[in-house]
């Protein structure tokens, strides 16, 4: 895809603040298509990682208590 005289004319037209917020955001783009994402975490991705586990973990936040 080639570069439009359009987009170049709205570039012309930006002082030089908003013409450096204009290259950060090109080159956020870029590097969003280059970092491929995860559509799903596969199951068990934790396995082995996990090191501890509070004694208490299922037991209820004293946050909670008012509502019993």
């Amino acid at each position: 895809m080639a570069v439009s005289a359009e987009i170049i004319e709205k570039l012309d037209k930006l002082n030089s603040s908003n013409m450096e917020y204009a290259v950060h955001y090109i080159e956020y783009l870029l590097n969003q298509q280059q970092t491929p994402r995860r559509s799903h975490t596969e199951f068990g991705c934790w396995e082995g990682q996990l090191k501890q586990i509070s004694d208490d973990f299922d037991e209820e936040l004293d946050v909670f208590e008012d509502y019993k």
